[in-house]
């Protein structure tokens, strides 16, 4: 009988991960994908198989599809997720948090921290114990992924998280806190210095730390560059910046920064003759109809064929700046913002910064002109080296 693995990821960088996971393993183990938001349509367009919040409604309570009609009706929903998704998904986690610290305080905690407050650890023990999975696989998301590591850990499940880049803490993500808490029994890390920051910063030593990479840098090994222009050709991984990070509330942002940067870019662009593709988070709705001579890209479009076509990476926190790096590509940075209490591209060495628009064109010149080697971040393939890891604490000899 095969083993059974539970894997569960949100959109965006985290569902790249596993789903190329699901690829490698699907053969010889028995796999269920619980897909969290944006991750569904992202499997539904590869064929993959998966399951969602409603797929298990019969374990909840009714007063779940109750909360979450009406949290819907003072949100506006996204197309690409099924309603009926988005409804258990805020049904359950809103009412695990009533549960677990009382109406009032539930009402607060939202109003201040919107879908940050949740942590559906009851919903995922309920989901855990009804597939009695072998191993939980997860990546370093906060929400739902974080807590679904909790409650395997209730439910005596082992657990495996895959950090998925150079971040220990801080932000919306890192594991130096899943180690701490004992939460996972593996974490995959992407290199040598990220193994060796979280060895030294951790206070629990119970989980394994091992180098494996990331799978969503495999394919960055396997990609060539091969530009069909002189053209200078700039990616900016763009997203919101705002005034406000609840998790460090004593930190003021500049949101206007953001808007000051693409309109700066679009006069550079023209000024220049540059080529700037603009990647917008895929998790968020920004206007570019005033920026005439960017080039947005669209959801389907190849992040690795983008690259491949690119000189340099412009980001504030993106992965896209690390993966740019492993090509070869330069790097520049928006620095000073909210995100950066913890950490920076610049203050990791990796990037040239910029605090004001107006530092742009220097930076980008700047990196444009460097002769880039892509960096190696670790050996063979991650989507192996973590099958491999999984294998050998199952007991198994897949991959050895």
């Amino acid at each position: 009988m095969k083993k059974k693995l539970l894997m569960v990821c949100y959109g965006g960088g985290h569902v790249t991960i596993v789903e190329p996971l699901y690829q490698q393993l699907k053969d010889e183990f028995e796999i269920t994908i619980l897909a969290l938001t944006l991750a569904a349509p992202y499997l539904a367009a590869r064929g993959v198989p998966y399951v969602t919040f409603r797929s298990f409604k019969e374990l909840f309570e009714l007063e779940v599809v109750t909360t979450g009609e009406s949290l819907l009706a003072n949100l506006g929903h996204n197309d690409e997720v099924q309603y009926e998704d988005s409804l258990y998904y805020m049904g359950c986690s809103y009412y695990d948090l009533v549960k677990s610290v009382g109406l009032e305080e539930a009402k607060s905690l939202y109003e201040s921290k919107g879908r940050a407050a949740f942590y559906p650890e009851s919903t995922l023990i309920k989901i855990i114990q009804s597939l009695s999975p072998d191993m939980l696989i997860t990546t370093n998301a906060i929400r739902a992924e974080r807590a679904s590591l909790s409650a395997a850990k209730k439910c005596g499940v082992p657990t495996l998280c895959i950090n998925d880049g150079l971040w220990i803490e801080g932000g919306l993500s890192g594991v130096l806190d899943i180690a701490n808490d004992e939460l996972a029994d593996i974490i995959c890390v992407l290199s040598n210095e990220v193994k060796s920051n979280l060895e030294a910063s951790r206070k629990s030593c119970l989980a394994r730390i091992v180098v494996t990479g990331t799978p969503v840098f495999d394919s960055i090994k396997l990609t060539e560059r091969r530009k069909k222009t002189n053209q200078l050709t700039l990616l900016f991984a763009d997203c919101h910046l705002p005034k406000h990070f609840h998790l460090y509330p004593d930190i003021v942002g500049e949101p206007e920064f953001a808007f000051r940067v693409r309109k700066k870019l679009n006069v550079l662009a023209q000024e220049h003759d540059w080529k700037v593709i603009v990647r917008p988070h895929p998790n968020q709705v920004i206007d570019y109809s005033d920026y005439t001579n960017l080039h947005v890209s669209g959801k389907k479009d190849s992040l690795h064929e983008q690259l491949a076509q690119s000189d340099v990476v412009l980001t504030n926190m993106s992965t896209v700046g690390l993966e740019g790096k492993a090509m070869g590509l330069g790097l520049v940075t928006l620095e000073g913002t909210v995100f950066n209490r913890y950490n920076s591209f610049y203050k990791a060495g990796l990037s040239t910064p910029v605090f004001h628009e107006n530092e742009l064109y220097n930076a980008i010149i700047e990196e444009f002109e460097k002769a880039t080697h892509g960096i190696s971040l670790y050996e063979g393939l991650a989507t192996e080296n973590i099958s491999r890891e999984i294998s050998r604490y199952l007991g198994l000899s897949l991959y050895s």
